[in-house]
């Protein structure tokens, strides 16, 4: 059934609610998540297919939202319990959906390496000889990159050497070129400093 918010009772009953999980009912919000429903399945279907396994994720982060709203409502500050509930809607589902991403991003890292490999010659239009030289670079400062960097290091790292734009990667792993580049930076000066062997 559709909620009506402007229905004093209502609005009683959900504010009962709100000060039932702040004195330590969880229970209580089931009340309060059941209302929220359609504005968890609005915003879920915004970010992610319903047919896909990434949604149902995107809605039990709402419902954990709504109980994160419940928990931190303060009316003093003048926003209704639905408005807070929305608010903390959004962003819960949109964090969860960027943190999908960005982990399917660094799950599929060391494929990228075959991507690279086979992308730098071309570009460079080499021989076959010195593409295969580039080709047993890339592969070595693969394996150095997992010995001495964490998966988004290694990432952005390759990202660059396949000569892709910071602004790009950042769009991709969901955070700013900033921290894009500070990686970046980071794991191309620990290849050029370490060892990477005769292929080096």
């Amino acid at each position: 059934a559709v909620v009506d918010w402007t229905n004093k009772s209502q609005r009683a009953r959900f504010a009962a609610s709100v000060a039932a999980v702040q004195a330590g009912d969880n229970s209580a919000a089931e009340e309060l998540i059941a209302a929220m429903k359609p504005a968890i399945l609005q915003c879920a279907k915004y970010y992610g297919d319903p047919r896909t396994a990434m949604f149902d994720e995107l809605v039990q982060a709402g419902r954990v939202a709504v109980w994160e709203a419940a928990k931190s409502y303060d009316s003093s500050r003048g926003a209704s319990v639905a408005s807070h509930c929305c608010n903390r809607i959004r962003w819960r589902i949109q964090g969860e959906f960027h943190k999908y991403s960005r982990d399917r991003v660094l799950d599929n890292a060391n494929s990228l390496t075959r991507i690279v490999a086979k992308g730098v010659p071309d570009r460079r239009s080499v021989s076959p000889e010195e593409a295969v030289v580039l080709t047993e670079r890339l592969k070595a400062a693969m394996r150095q990159l997992d010995r001495i960097c964490n998966k988004k290091t290694r990432y952005v790292t390759l990202r660059r050497l396949r000569g892709d734009k910071y602004i790009d990667i950042a769009r991709d792993l969901g955070v700013s070129k900033a921290a894009v580049h500070a990686r970046g930076q980071a794991g191309l000066k620990l290849l050029a400093c370490e060892p990477m062997g005769a292929t080096a």
